[in-house]
């Protein structure tokens, strides 16, 4: 557990805010609460944040939007950013994966699933950052792994490049220049190559190749 990460909440209604903020509290997260979209991005610069939780609907720039600026940013895109929403349907999941979201919670969020969920991503990006801290061997023994796992899978070649673009932080804008094609079609492609690897977000695939 990471105890001493920084968890930007964002939410356009205070008690929300208020809720989260004292759920997470306890585990001794340091935690900074904003209530806009525009507010969040100001935290960002001002501030070193290694976890977003963000709502969807908000007034002017809502959570996908935020989601969005986060994962085009070089500096901010290996954030883990998770969008809370109360939206049903697969609509608001297809927005969220366009906009490059780690992972979604469905509101009212159930507690013990959003603690975990929490903890999980900061293991993740612990983990990550200890991977660039050790250097080229530990990248190539990740690297290893995460053929081996996709090739029992019976990944493609094109869907290996996918996998590893998405592993990233990249959105389907990016992944659509770099493999030329839409961003919409590099986003059907990703939806595609997260079923067939049993995921349903991007922190479920990163944790596939833990």
């Amino acid at each position: 557990m990471n105890a001493s990460a920084t968890v930007l909440i964002v939410d356009d209604q205070e008690a929300a805010r208020v809720a989260v903020q004292m759920l997470l509290r306890r585990d001794g997260h340091r935690l900074e609460l904003a209530s806009s979209g525009v507010e969040a991005l100001a935290c960002l610069r001002r501030l070193p944040i290694d976890l977003v939780l963000c709502d969807v609907v908000m007034p002017g720039m809502d959570g996908f939007g935020l989601c969005a600026a986060i994962k085009s940013h070089t500096d901010w895109r290996d954030i883990p950013t998770v969008l809370l929403t109360g939206l049903d349907g697969d609509d608001y999941v297809a927005r969220g994966l366009a906009a490059g979201a780690d992972d979604f919670l469905v509101k009212p969020v159930d507690k013990v699933l959003l603690r975990e969920r929490v903890q999980e991503l900061l293991h993740v990006r612990a983990l990550d950052r200890e991977a660039g801290a050790g250097g080229r061997n530990v990248e190539v023994t990740r690297r290893a792994r995460r053929e081996r796992k996709m090739a029992e899978r019976g990944l493609t070649r094109d869907e290996r490049e996918l996998v590893d673009l998405l592993l990233l932080g990249r959105t389907p804008a990016e992944i659509g220049l770099a493999r030329g094609i839409t961003a919409h079609a590099a986003l059907r492609e990703q939806e595609d190559v997260l079923r067939k690897l049993g995921a349903s977000s991007r922190v479920e695939l990163r944790r596939l190749f833990l």
